[in-house]
């Protein structure tokens, strides 16, 4: 599996660039960045989002780091922290849309995929499980 932290130097900074938000200075979270490069359209939709209902509010109370983004169970899980409490409830809507988004296409590829597995989950499609 590649995750943001194995791809190029250059797609990781853009990535990250580009939501100064939610990842200040450019960083990755600061409890990791782990999962596969297949959910990346769900998470810069999320990311996307995100950063919108933050522009919403007053320049000082934006900024809501990513605490760690990761697989866990088949699905994608995403912590945040410092998210206002004016705009908490739609944050959190979206990101449950998302995780549960995730648990049907493939953290590999992105192509639909099932969650399976014995005790490590994974959601995978038919080409990338084998």
């Amino acid at each position: 599996m590649r995750n943001l932290e194995d791809i190029s130097p250059r797609i990781k900074a853009e990535f990250l660039d580009k939501y100064p938000l939610l990842f200040p200075n450019g960083k990755l979270p600061y409890c990791g960045f782990y999962c596969g490069v297949g959910w990346f359209p769900i998470l810069q939709k999320l990311c996307s989002d995100i950063t919108k209902i933050l522009e919403t509010l007053p320049k000082e109370d934006r900024t809501a780091p990513v605490a760690q983004v990761k697989e866990k169970f088949g699905s994608l899980r995403w912590y945040q922290d410092n998210i206002h409490e004016n705009v908490s409830d739609e944050v959190y809507a979206l990101i449950s849309k998302a995780e549960k988004a995730s648990s049907s296409v493939c953290e590999d590829c992105g192509e639909p995929g099932i969650t399976t597995g014995s005790g490590w989950l994974r959601t995978l499609c038919e080409n990338c499980s084998k």
